[in-house]
């Protein structure tokens, strides 16, 4: 079987580890896989379709546009001010006048593009199977419009119009496009935690379509090296690790909860890329003084120090709908884990509720007593590991072999 999976296969975030997690595990049972590269540099492009397994095309970056739209933005309707932008921005002024007239605007609409190269694969491969990640949500888009005869899928890691962050006078409009893709697909995998609120909103033929499944991201036993050169010595490290100042996940009770912590030995070491100058000043004006900020690392070299780390953090969304899949490497590496959740029906309490090292604490709760909740879980579980054998067979239904024998044969 040739499979075409569409996907932003670079970056720290999850969802390019997902996907080559995926893809990786139908190279193994015998498919042929055929990885579809978005690049944003043409010396990129010749050098990655020297490897027959990748299609790989110019996909320049949007930044300088969009950049270019939160000045127009400031310039709060000014002519004067709009005209001193278009002059320092010209291309970029000539690209705004032109996505508004009709035929032309196609050339840059990016969910236009990855059709065109989309039909083009699929021709040139004979692809019988397209899987589109759901970030970023052009790629599912441009699959849907797409023309050619082969089976369609969109494995959504994140709901699109509904993640909590969207500016709300764009909802209405994502939507739309959003139940154009969940139309035109012929299968969707979504996460169990939006799967209901997914299928009460489409027509019964639509959601027939429509499957709940896991992340393919448990993967206990294996060997990583740990790193603990960002440790102090003598000391009991806990780590976050994952997003963090965002409208849907804020730190405040965590770091209330390690103030209060009686063994001052205990320290917090957050690793929490993306954040800006005015927003990291913000959240280190919180911070008591057994917690640090220690910036952003790539992925392997994130693995090495949650393998070092003696404790694992989680903080769980303000919405249900989301799921902070870092718990599930946290889960792969065995540690205990701290998991703080928002809400009630987080998703983070039925994923941990088989495992054997974990303590969850509601910020519901008062906080001095869920500090010495958590300050007397730290010492009776320091410097032990969850069993291999049985943390796969209680998390089964995560491990990459799984998932992606269940998105194939579905």
């Amino acid at each position: 079987m040739v499979i075409l999976v569409q996907a932003m296969f670079e970056g720290n975030t999850q969802n390019p580890k997902i996907m080559r997690s995926l893809s990786s595990e139908w190279s193994r049972t015998g498919n042929t896989v055929i990885k579809f590269y978005p690049c944003s540099s043409r010396k990129e492009v010749k050098l990655l379709n020297q490897d027959r397994s990748i299609y790989a095309f110019y996909f320049a970056e949007r930044e300088t546009y969009k950049r270019f739209l939160n000045a127009l933005d400031a310039c709060h309707h000014s002519l004067k001010s709009m005209g001193l932008c278009a002059i320092k921005h010209p291309i970029c002024a000539l690209e705004f006048v032109l996505r508004r007239i009709p035929f032309i605007s196609s050339i840059f609409d990016e969910a236009c593009i990855i059709k065109r190269k989309t039909e083009r694969a699929i021709k040139k491969y004979k692809v019988d199977v397209v899987v589109a990640g759901s970030n970023p949500f052009f790629l599912p888009m441009g699959l849907a419009r797409a023309k050619g005869e082969c089976k369609r899928i969109w494995y959504q890691m994140d709901p699109h119009s509904t993640n909590g962050m969207m500016d709300a006078t764009k909802v209405n409009r994502e939507k739309a496009k959003e139940r154009l893709v969940y139309e035109r697909m012929d299968r969707i995998f979504v996460q169990p935690n939006s799967y209901k609120n997914i299928i009460d909103s489409l027509d019964r033929e639509t959601a027939s379509k429509v499957f709940s499944t896991k992340f393919p991201l448990v993967n206990p036993g294996i060997l990583i090296t740990p790193d603990i050169t960002y440790f102090q010595k003598d000391t009991i490290n806990c780590v976050y690790a994952g997003a963090l100042m965002l409208p849907i996940r804020r730190p405040e009770y965590m770091f209330k909860l390690f103030s209060l912590f009686k063994n001052k030995s205990i320290r917090l070491y957050i690793w929490s890329g993306n954040l800006s100058e005015s927003t990291e000043a913000e959240m280190r004006a919180m911070m008591p003084s057994n917690v640090s900020y220690c910036g952003s690392l790539s992925q392997s070299e994130m693995q090495s120090v949650l393998a070092g780390a003696d404790f694992l953090v989680s903080l769980g969304n303000t919405i249900t709908n989301q799921l902070p899949s870092k718990l599930l490497d946290y889960i792969s590496l065995r540690k205990p884990i701290l998991n703080i959740y928002k809400v009630d029906g987080c998703p983070t309490l039925e994923i941990l509720k088989d495992y054997p090292l974990s303590i969850s604490v509601s910020e519901e709760e008062n906080a001095e007593t869920a500090s010495e909740r958590i300050e007397r879980f730290i010492l009776a579980n320091l410097g032990k590991t969850a069993d291999v054998e049985t943390v796969k067979k209680d998390y089964r239904d995560y491990l990459p072999g799984t998932v992606a024998e269940y998105v194939l044969e579905t």
